[in-house]
């Protein structure tokens, strides 16, 4: 689904074009108070592949990682698919993806006349966190 050096809206692009659906999604709690809501790790499992997003350090975007890591040493993920916002698009399509001007990038499930769902992924305080956009 990737070629080598794709950013993160390329790869998201490949994912719509596909008709990607999305299955599943996992993350992995930042440590303290933020973890509420923030994640070191994000992985959203489509049925034409998984990604894995990651803060990127101190540039403010981030950066994704195609299918299950494998290291011995790789984070625990929970589940999170019946999380806000989630919850709310498990089994969609996703349709549209832009990068944000702040980092990160917009993400919409379901198309302008299915009741679309948007929300944005964005690096925040070391992890990654989603905010419901309208």
């Amino acid at each position: 689904m990737r070629a080598v050096g794709d950013t993160l809206a390329e790869t998201l692009e490949r994912v719509i074009q596909a008709e990607g659906r999305l299955l599943w999604a996992e993350r992995v709690p930042l440590a303290g108070p933020a973890g509420a809501r923030a994640s070191s790790a994000l992985r959203l499992t489509f049925d034409v592949g998984i990604l894995t997003l990651h803060p990127r350090g101190d540039e403010g975007d981030l950066e994704v990682e195609i299918g299950h890591p494998t290291d011995a040493g790789s984070p625990v993920f929970v589940s999170a698919s019946e999380e806000d916002p989630w919850w709310t698009v498990i089994g969609c399509s996703l349709t549209r993806a832009q990068v944000r001007a702040a980092g990160g990038v917009r993400v919409q499930f379901r198309g302008d006349q299915e009741n679309p769902r948007r929300f944005a992924l964005y690096p925040r305080n070391g992890g990654i966190e989603a905010s419901v956009e309208d």
